[in-house]
């Protein structure tokens, strides 16, 4: 005898009942859609037994679909989705009404009418009748392409500022460093712990405090700063360095926070001028000599003021990409190959330097015979000093340190997306916690506490070029400030998993949670105590699961929260909304239970393959 289908409809409405159904079913959806358009949330229904999708008018702007271009197939909304999301997409809503969980949660890709993709989050409750058959599909469905977006930013950027050569610092408006990237630690001595936290004065020698004011002032007035200075190693050893910091906005306009880069420029500058130092004794020494140093790609010239006439070194035809039997006889002869854009700044420099016999000096930029562009470094200095008859000078190729400042720039643009949202995390952190404590001195112990939480989960990823974080390592980066992991009081048990970016730091803020109520509450507020913590993945390939879980055992007695605070939240919600996943959390009297569950290809890296 052949089985009924439990997740087929029982009976056909007939037409009556369906149209009133739709009635009630239109004038819900159109007063839930009044509610939530103005957050960009759209609501869907699928009607099982009709086989139709109803859309609320924040679904067809989300699509792209007008209501006169859209029949309410279900095959035209898969239509909408990416091809690469389908199976996907079909797998997820048909798990959830076959019962394996009434509620699930998708983000895909959709390909708009013109052409362009999207990504979508949706969230979808599946409806049963009393015999357990579904006979409904209830969501909601929201635009997350800038998230997704900035989350491919995140990972680029934070890449370059693991390979950076230059210090990559981010600030709050007051100073305090929040990031402090491999190279800041070469730079100055302190590793990210011991600096982020603190204020960047540390940097600044004990009589700059003017200076340090000043920078920060003009910062928070909103001024993109440039300064060179002297900064202090952790050693106490003095550091040249260049200064570039720039002002990070929220949305609306105010600086929540400063984007530093910091370059070590005292052996370049150390070497320019004594190379330009001696040079200019030399040719002070015999004026009419055409001397170079080719160790610094340097040419000299000489100008007679009175006739305008100019003599180069052979090093100079090199620099311009072209030889003697080209006629360069006077200042005009020069001037073609000057960049168009810098004719006229360098004219002017150079005439009023000649006029007051004071030294010139200029960067610019040539375009060689082969067309080319380089930027040229010249240094001339009229003589004699009271009544100069000639102009004696060098020039030297400094293309190099250019396309290096270029880089810098466009690292700087990147800094700032990442600044953004590192800020909005460390924001949200500090509302949540204020909101759960009683006193300033708390608030500051427990913001401290879940910052440099936040660090540490940074840092390694910092360290791993944000490639992912080893799930041992997470947990020892975590438990590290109350107990030591090797010990016997903390048990670790699983694979050698590598976590993505966003499942390291939401697992390392909630272990760091785990860990804090141990310490108040529970299995570390006594010697006895004891955590295991294991994870691994489960299931078939194609259908991997990742599960943490956190026991405790032989600690104090416990009893459920009467409240629920921040810890609570990042525990039980925040992480599992983040991953996509589900969490169960257990007071047990003989101590806290915990654990969660989600979908390895969103936890671990390469779980996919």
């Amino acid at each position: 005898m052949q089985q009924p289908d439990r997740y087929a409809p029982q009976r056909r409405r007939d037409p009556g009942e369906r149209a009133s159904a739709s009635g009630e079913l239109g004038r819900a959806l159109e007063h839930l859609s009044l509610v939530l358009s103005a957050t960009g949330v759209g609501v869907w229904e699928r009607d099982i037994a009709a086989n139709s999708v109803t859309w609320s008018d924040t679904m067809h702007r989300l699509f792209g679909l007008g209501r006169e271009q859209f029949s309410g197939s279900p095959d035209e909304v898969l239509g909408c989705v990416h091809p690469d999301d389908r199976a996907a997409f079909r797998a997820g809503y048909e798990a959830a009404v076959r019962g394996d969980g009434d509620a699930y949660t998708q983000e895909f890709r959709i390909v708009r009418g013109d052409g362009e993709v999207r990504w979508v989050y949706r969230r979808g409750q599946v409806r049963r009748g009393p015999d357990g058959i579904a006979h409904s599909v209830f969501g909601v469905a929201l635009d997350v392409t800038e998230r997704k977006q900035a989350e491919e930013t995140n990972a680029r950027l934070a890449a370059i500022a693991s390979a950076a050569d230059d210090a990559i610092i981010g600030l709050a408006p007051d100073g305090t460093i929040l990031t402090w990237n491999p190279a800041a630690e070469r730079m100055f001595g302190y590793a990210a712990d011991e600096a982020i936290g603190r204020s960047v004065r540390i940097l600044y020698p004990a009589d700059a405090g003017a200076e340090f004011e000043d920078i920060y002032r003009r910062v928070r007035a909103g001024e993109h700063v440039r300064h060179e200075g002297l900064r202090v190693r952790k050693d106490g050893a003095a550091v040249n360095v260049a200064l570039a910091a720039t002002p990070v906005r929220n949305k609306e306009g105010r600086v929540v926070g400063v984007a530093a880069v910091v370059r070590d420029i005292g052996e370049h500058k150390q070497m320019e001028h004594k190379l330009v130092e001696a040079l200019a004794q030399l040719l002070r020494a015999n004026s009419k000599s055409k001397l170079a140093l080719l160790a610094g790609r340097m040419g000299t010239f000489e100008v007679e003021l009175a006739r305008q006439a100019v003599s180069w070194s052979d090093e100079i035809y090199a620099q311009v990409g072209i030889d003697r039997s080209t006629s360069i006889a006077a200042i005009q002869d020069v001037e073609p190959f000057i960049h168009a854009d810098d004719r006229a700044a360098v004219r002017a420099r150079r005439e009023q330097a000649f006029e007051t016999g004071e030294t010139y000096e200029d960067e610019f930029r040539v375009v060689r015979a082969d067309g080319e562009v380089r930027w040229l470094y010249v240094r001339a200095q009229p003589l004699p000093a009271e009544n100069p008859t000639h102009a004696y000078g060098v020039s030297m190729d400094i293309t190099e340190r250019k396309e290096r400042e270029e880089r810098i720039r466009f690292l700087m643009s990147e800094v700032l997306h990442r600044s953004k949202n590192l800020l909005a995390v460390v924001q949200a952190i500090a509302s949540q916690t204020v909101r759960s404590t009683s006193s300033p001195i708390a608030f500051a112990e427990d913001f401290g506490a879940r910052l440099k939480s936040l660090a540490s989960s940074l840092d390694l990823l910092v360290r791993r070029d944000w490639r992912g974080v080893s799930v041992r390592d997470l947990v020892q980066s975590q438990l590290g400030h109350y107990c030591d992991p090797h010990g016997a009081r903390v048990a670790l048990g699983g694979p050698d998993l590598l976590l993505s970016p966003a499942a390291a730091q939401n697992l390392g803020m909630a272990l760091h949670e785990l860990s804090t109520n141990a310490v108040k509450h529970g299995a570390f507020a006594v010697p006895e105590g004891r955590v295991r913590i294991e994870w691994k993945l489960m299931g078939p390939q194609r259908e991997r699961r990742f599960r943490m879980s956190w026991v405790e055992s032989g600690g104090a007695p416990v009893e459920s929260p009467h409240t629920k605070g921040f810890g609570h939240l990042v525990i039980e919600r925040m992480a599992a909304e983040a991953l996509q996943g589900q969490v169960t959390l257990e007071f047990a009297r003989d101590g806290v239970r915990w654990a969660i569950e989600a979908d390895a290809e969103t936890v671990v890296q390469g779980a996919g393959g």
